[in-house]
């Protein structure tokens, strides 16, 4: 969705959720050829376990400029609105990360398939202007 030139709308990562799946089968299949049936299934419980606490903690949310380096984020599945800064944006191709001044903030990830085009190419430019 896009509504304004300094609006970002984020919808749910698909690759956000498919990457770490890749990697937990990828895990599952080498570690079932490298141990014992037994570990492997202690391990397998602990893994499905990791994979529900990283796809549960997925949130949504949208980013409205405001003025130089203040932004706002709302958070859809809190109702939460507050106002931020960015420290810096690293872009890493499929994906950007935004560190923010506030120390009781993680990071925020923005994959590039939560965006259209046109947002995600701005965003790119927003990344190298930081």
């Amino acid at each position: 969705m896009y509504t304004d030139h300094n609006h970002f709308i984020l919808d749910r990562s698909r690759l956000a959720v498919a990457l770490p799946i890749i990697f937990f089968i990828i895990i599952m299949v080498s570690s079932f050829m490298a141990v014992s049936i037994s570990f492997f299934v202690v391990l397998l419980i602990f893994q499905f376990i990791i994979l529900f606490i990283f796809l549960k903690k997925q949130k949504n949310f949208s980013l409205y400029y405001l003025d130089k380096n203040e932004w706002t984020l709302c958070i859809q599945n809190q109702n939460k609105t507050q106002r931020i800064q960015f420290s810096k944006l690293i872009n890493h191709h499929l994906y950007i990360v935004i560190y923010l001044n506030e120390k009781n903030h993680s990071p925020l990830i923005i994959w590039c398939d939560q965006l259209s085009k046109q947002q995600w190419k701005k965003l790119l430019i927003l990344a190298k202007m930081f």
